[in-house]
């Protein structure tokens, strides 16, 4: 699982697209996609798999209103957990973000 902060991609478009896409042509199913609704505005997540590893599930997420980014590969048991990681990414970006505009 990954998950970081990445200002620059902030104000990306398309990348739902281009996700799914790539996940396609290297061989994956994509199972569907995913939006959380967060403070700053929605993240969007793609969901793929592989036949050969059917316990397996991959998540690629973008919050282009955040700039966060979240990469999950691994036992479909945890995907639960990997969003609920997500979520909180943004709260603490969000906190950071405002606790800078306000001066302190």
């Amino acid at each position: 699982m990954r998950v970081k902060l990445e200002a620059a991609l902030a104000g990306s478009v398309g990348w739902n697209g281009a996700a799914t896409e790539t996940f396609n042509g290297r061989g994956f199913a994509v199972n569907g996609s995913r939006t959380i609704e967060v403070e700053s505005g929605k993240i969007e997540c793609v969901e793929a798999s592989l036949a050969s590893l059917p316990q397996t599930l991959w998540s690629n997420c973008l919050g282009v209103q955040s700039g966060v980014v979240a990469v999950f590969e691994g036992d479909t048991s945890s995907l639960r957990d990997f969003y609920s990681m997500v979520e909180t990414a943004n709260r603490s970006a969000s906190k950071r973000t405002r606790s800078a505009g306000s001066g302190r």
